[in-house]
Formats: structure tokens, sequence, C-alpha cells
């Protein structure tokens, strides 16, 4: 037997503190201390948002804000962006990010549209993933098919799941294996 689904996986939420500091340590081998000191001194050096927050939601002043930060975002080549993608990102920022409710005293942790620089290694890394996350944000969703294949031979039964990305999306900007879920 064969089958297929499809399956459109949308963009992760903004960062947190405490999902900021996973990926920090899952790619980047960071410690929640490191992450927290880090993110700390790119607030104070006016190139993030208030880093202490458990949203990762924003309100409707903060995304106001968003598209020229983004275009400047998109011009500094930080990360390899289809042309189309980013400018169909730019067209129309998705309003998924925004809910007043779920923000208590802090908005999720964007970039504020200072270029960085002289950034150390760390730094960088860390800023990186703030970015990126702020244009995942935005991008289309990932759309992916899983083919499952079940097959019984000699009363042995035998089954095996295959995922094919139809339509990267947001999952085009890191392109990092294991994010999508697996069947």
């Amino acid at each position: 037997a064969v089958g297929k689904q499809m399956e459109e996986i949308g963009a992760p939420a903004l960062y947190n503190l405490a999902e900021l500091q996973k990926d920090a340590n899952r790619y980047h081998s960071l410690t929640a201390i490191q992450v927290q000191e880090i993110a700390q001194g790119l607030y104070e050096k006016k190139l993030i948002s208030y880093p202490r927050t458990s949203s990762r939601y924003l309100t409707e002043d903060v995304y106001s804000t968003l598209p020229a930060i983004l275009r400047r975002l998109v011009s500094w080549n930080l990360f390899e962006l289809d042309t189309d993608l980013s400018e169909g990102m730019l067209s129309g920022l998705s309003r998924s990010v925004v809910d007043e409710k779920q923000v208590h005293i802090h908005p999720a942790i964007t970039v504020t549209g200072i270029r960085p620089e002289g950034l150390t290694p760390k730094e960088q890394e860390v800023y990186r993933l703030i970015a990126g996350r702020m244009l995942e944000a935005f991008l289309p969703s990932c759309r992916t098919e899983t083919t499952f294949v079940k097959a019984v031979c000699a009363a042995q039964v035998f089954q095996t799941t295959g995922v094919r990305i139809l339509e990267e999306g947001w999952h085009a900007l890191f392109q990092r294996p294991g994010v999508l879920p697996v069947p």
C-alpha cells in the first residue's frame, strides 16, 4: 500500500528568551547564561529589542515599525534569500505575529534595524538567529509531501516513509536538517 499526504508547515514564532537560548545551544553550543549575556549586550548596543521576555508575539506599535526594519535587514544580505521570496514577504507582512493579549510586559525579541558592526563571533551567531527568525516569521509556509509505503513479504510487514519538500518557504532561510517534523 502506498499513500501520500501534503502538509503546510507554518513559520516558527518569533523568539522569546527561552526559545533563543534553546536554539543558540542547539546550533552554536552556547549556554543559557552565555545567550542571556550576549542578548543583553546586543540590547545595550541598541541592536535588538529587550531580550528578557517570555512573549513570542508583538504589539501593534512594534508591528508597524517592521516593514522598514525588514527592508533594511534584507538589504544587508546577511542571508541568501531569493529575491522573489523577499519581495513577496515585504509586499504584505503577515499579522500572525501580533497578539496584544499574549504580550505581558515586553514583546518578542526583534532586531531594531541598526546595522550590526564589530560584533564578536558569538554575538554574530545570536544576532543572526534573531534576525533570521524575524525573516522566517514573514515568509510563506513550507509545503511538504510525505509518502507512506507498507508492504508484506514472507509474512513480514515492512513500512517506510519519505518526506519531500515541495516549496521551501521559510525553511529556505537556514535549511536546517531536523527542523521539519518527520512523520
